[in-house]
Protein backbone atom coordinates (compact mmCIF):
# COMPACT_ATOMS: atom_id res chain seq x y z
CA UNK A 1 0.00 0.00 0.00
CA UNK A 2 1.18 3.53 -0.69
CA UNK A 3 -0.41 6.56 0.90
CA UNK A 4 -0.01 10.27 0.34
CA UNK A 5 -1.25 12.81 2.85
CA UNK A 6 -1.63 16.36 1.62
CA UNK A 7 -0.97 19.12 4.13
CA UNK A 8 -3.24 21.78 2.66
CA UNK A 9 -1.73 24.93 4.18
CA UNK A 10 1.85 24.26 3.15
CA UNK A 11 0.79 22.53 -0.10
CA UNK A 12 3.46 19.90 0.19
CA UNK A 13 3.12 16.17 -0.20
CA UNK A 14 4.23 13.80 2.47
CA UNK A 15 4.85 10.29 1.23
CA UNK A 16 4.34 7.56 3.76
CA UNK A 17 5.05 4.15 2.34
CA UNK A 18 3.53 1.40 4.45
CA UNK A 19 5.38 -1.88 4.14
CA UNK A 20 4.62 -5.19 5.73
CA UNK A 21 7.31 -5.73 8.33
CA UNK A 22 6.08 -8.99 9.82
CA UNK A 23 2.67 -10.32 10.75
CA UNK A 24 1.25 -6.82 11.15
CA UNK A 25 1.88 -3.42 9.66
CA UNK A 26 3.20 -1.03 12.27
CA UNK A 27 5.35 2.07 12.46
CA UNK A 28 4.49 3.21 16.00
CA UNK A 29 7.10 5.92 16.57
CA UNK A 30 9.63 8.22 14.94
CA UNK A 31 11.98 6.08 12.84
CA UNK A 32 9.80 2.98 13.19
CA UNK A 33 9.55 -0.06 15.45
CA UNK A 34 13.30 -0.37 16.11
CA UNK A 35 14.08 3.35 16.17
CA UNK A 36 16.51 2.80 13.30
CA UNK A 37 14.32 4.00 10.41
CA UNK A 38 14.42 0.58 8.74
CA UNK A 39 11.48 -1.09 7.01
CA UNK A 40 12.48 -4.69 6.43
CA UNK A 41 10.92 -6.88 3.73
CA UNK A 42 9.74 -3.74 1.96
CA UNK A 43 9.78 -2.95 -1.73
CA UNK A 44 8.67 0.67 -2.14
CA UNK A 45 7.81 1.88 -5.65
CA UNK A 46 10.61 3.39 -7.70
CA UNK A 47 8.18 5.87 -9.26
CA UNK A 48 4.95 7.36 -8.01
CA UNK A 49 2.86 10.43 -8.66
CA UNK A 50 -0.63 11.93 -8.52
CA UNK A 51 -2.00 9.36 -10.98
CA UNK A 52 0.38 6.48 -10.35
CA UNK A 53 0.49 3.95 -7.48
CA UNK A 54 -1.70 5.90 -5.04
CA UNK A 55 -4.43 4.17 -3.04
CA UNK A 56 -5.85 7.40 -1.62
CA UNK A 57 -5.05 11.03 -0.89
CA UNK A 58 -6.57 13.01 1.99
CA UNK A 59 -6.35 16.74 2.68
CA UNK A 60 -5.13 17.53 6.20
CA UNK A 61 -5.74 21.06 7.48
CA UNK A 62 -2.92 23.09 8.95
CA UNK A 63 0.81 22.57 8.94
CA UNK A 64 2.86 19.85 10.57
CA UNK A 65 6.22 18.22 10.01
CA UNK A 66 5.52 15.23 12.23
CA UNK A 67 5.88 11.85 10.56
CA UNK A 68 2.74 9.72 10.48
CA UNK A 69 2.75 6.71 12.79
CA UNK A 70 0.81 3.49 12.16
CA UNK A 71 -0.67 0.75 14.32
CA UNK A 72 -3.65 -1.57 13.81
CA UNK A 73 -4.78 0.16 10.62
CA UNK A 74 -4.74 3.69 12.09
CA UNK A 75 -2.39 6.45 10.96
CA UNK A 76 -1.84 9.32 13.41
CA UNK A 77 -0.12 12.67 12.91
CA UNK A 78 -0.20 16.16 14.38
CA UNK A 79 -1.04 19.50 12.83
CA UNK A 80 -1.13 23.19 13.80
CA UNK A 81 -4.07 25.15 12.42
CA UNK A 82 -3.97 28.97 12.51
CA UNK A 83 -7.05 30.77 13.77
CA UNK A 84 -8.90 33.45 11.84
CA UNK A 85 -7.54 36.25 14.05
CA UNK A 86 -3.98 35.38 13.01
CA UNK A 87 -2.57 35.17 16.56
CA UNK A 88 -4.34 31.95 17.53
CA UNK A 89 -3.24 28.38 16.93
CA UNK A 90 -4.99 25.04 17.38
CA UNK A 91 -2.65 22.08 18.00
CA UNK A 92 -4.40 18.88 16.95
CA UNK A 93 -4.06 15.12 16.64
CA UNK A 94 -5.43 13.55 13.45
CA UNK A 95 -6.33 9.85 13.18
CA UNK A 96 -6.81 8.43 9.68
CA UNK A 97 -7.98 5.01 8.50
CA UNK A 98 -4.94 3.53 6.71
CA UNK A 99 -7.04 1.53 4.26
CA UNK A 100 -9.45 4.23 3.06
CA UNK A 101 -7.83 7.56 4.00
CA UNK A 102 -10.96 8.59 5.90
CA UNK A 103 -10.33 10.92 8.85
CA UNK A 104 -11.42 9.05 11.99
CA UNK A 105 -10.46 11.63 14.63
CA UNK A 106 -9.55 15.31 14.59
CA UNK A 107 -8.90 16.36 18.17
CA UNK A 108 -7.86 19.77 19.44
CA UNK A 109 -5.31 19.19 22.19
CA UNK A 110 -4.13 22.74 22.87
CA UNK A 111 -5.31 26.20 21.88
CA UNK A 112 -2.66 28.92 21.88
CA UNK A 113 -2.85 32.69 21.73
CA UNK A 114 0.29 34.54 20.62
CA UNK A 115 2.66 31.52 20.68
CA UNK A 116 6.40 32.20 20.59
CA UNK A 117 7.82 32.55 17.11
CA UNK A 118 9.44 29.54 15.49
CA UNK A 119 12.00 29.13 12.71
CA UNK A 120 10.64 29.39 9.16
CA UNK A 121 11.75 25.80 8.46
CA UNK A 122 9.86 24.42 11.45
CA UNK A 123 6.20 23.99 12.43
CA UNK A 124 4.41 24.00 15.78
CA UNK A 125 3.58 20.33 15.09
CA UNK A 126 7.01 18.87 14.27
CA UNK A 127 7.49 16.15 16.91
CA UNK A 128 6.21 12.75 15.73
CA UNK A 129 3.56 11.10 17.95
CA UNK A 130 4.14 7.68 19.49
CA UNK A 131 1.59 4.85 19.77
CA UNK A 132 0.95 2.00 22.14
CA UNK A 133 -1.96 -0.45 22.13
CA UNK A 134 -4.33 2.02 23.81
CA UNK A 135 -3.08 5.54 23.23
CA UNK A 136 -1.43 8.05 20.96
CA UNK A 137 0.96 10.45 22.72
CA UNK A 138 1.36 13.85 21.06
CA UNK A 139 4.14 16.23 22.08
CA UNK A 140 4.34 19.88 21.06
CA UNK A 141 7.38 20.81 23.16
CA UNK A 142 6.76 23.73 25.51
CA UNK A 143 3.20 24.02 24.17
CA UNK A 144 2.12 20.73 25.74
CA UNK A 145 1.96 16.94 25.68
CA UNK A 146 -1.23 14.87 25.61
CA UNK A 147 -2.40 11.27 25.56
CA UNK A 148 -5.45 10.31 23.48
CA UNK A 149 -7.43 7.07 23.44
CA UNK A 150 -6.80 5.68 19.92
CA UNK A 151 -10.23 4.08 19.60
CA UNK A 152 -12.53 6.75 21.05
CA UNK A 153 -10.50 9.90 20.43
CA UNK A 154 -11.00 10.97 24.04
CA UNK A 155 -8.22 12.97 25.69
CA UNK A 156 -6.83 10.84 28.55
CA UNK A 157 -4.50 13.50 29.98
CA UNK A 158 -2.75 16.76 29.08
CA UNK A 159 0.40 18.37 30.49
CA UNK A 160 1.70 21.84 29.66
CA UNK A 161 3.79 22.84 32.68
CA UNK A 162 7.16 21.95 31.09
CA UNK A 163 8.09 25.42 29.84
CA UNK A 164 11.29 26.15 27.89
CA UNK A 165 12.51 28.62 25.28
CA UNK A 166 12.88 26.56 22.09
CA UNK A 167 14.46 29.33 20.02
CA UNK A 168 13.13 27.86 16.80
CA UNK A 169 10.21 25.69 17.86
CA UNK A 170 9.67 22.14 19.07
CA UNK A 171 11.30 19.23 17.27
CA UNK A 172 12.10 16.31 19.59
CA UNK A 173 9.75 13.34 19.34
CA UNK A 174 8.72 11.43 22.48
CA UNK A 175 9.87 7.88 23.22
CA UNK A 176 7.64 5.36 25.00
CA UNK A 177 9.19 2.55 27.01
CA UNK A 178 7.44 0.30 29.52
CA UNK A 179 5.27 2.69 31.55
CA UNK A 180 7.26 5.85 30.76
CA UNK A 181 6.99 8.58 28.15
CA UNK A 182 10.39 10.20 27.69
CA UNK A 183 10.52 13.80 26.45
CA UNK A 184 13.52 15.82 25.34
CA UNK A 185 13.15 19.45 26.39
CA UNK A 186 16.42 21.13 25.46
CA UNK A 187 15.72 24.83 25.71
CA UNK A 188 17.96 27.83 25.24
CA UNK A 189 17.14 28.81 28.83
CA UNK A 190 16.99 25.40 30.57
CA UNK A 191 17.17 21.69 29.88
Amino acid sequence: MRHVLRLSVCTCLLLFSVCSTHAEDSWPAFRGPSGQGLATDCQPPKQFGPQDKLDWKTAISGQGWSSPVLLDGQLWMTTAIPGEAGNELSLQAIGVDAESGRILHQIELFSLTDPEEIHDDNSYASPTPVLDQERVYCHFGTFGTAAVNRQTGEIVWKENSLQIDHQGGPGSSPVATEDLLILTLDGADKQ
